[in-house]
């Protein structure tokens, strides 16, 4: 399983998203979308704010828009 999460600077909702991913153990990568070919990825997902993770496991591919810790938990296996 691949987790990146997609982040811009002064963002609070970013901040909590990582602080809780260290707090249960799951490796991620991040990427900043102030840098060009990060924000590039990021537009390919339509997505209209951070923090946005993209959660690839083989051919699927999920995401999750915002700190939504619930959707996280379940799509991630985490009680």
């Amino acid at each position: 399983m691949e987790i990146t999460v997609y982040t811009s600077e002064a963002c609070i909702f970013c901040i909590s998203q990582i602080n809780w991913l260290k707090k249960n153990n799951v490796e991620y990568v991040i990427k900043s979308i102030s840098e060009e070919n990060n924000f590039k990825e990021f537009q390919k997902y339509n997505a209209q704010g951070t923090p946005l993770t993209v959660i690839k496991d083989g051919l699927e591919v999920k995401t999750v828009l915002g700190l939504n810790t619930f959707k996280l938990k379940r799509i991630l296996g985490i009680k």
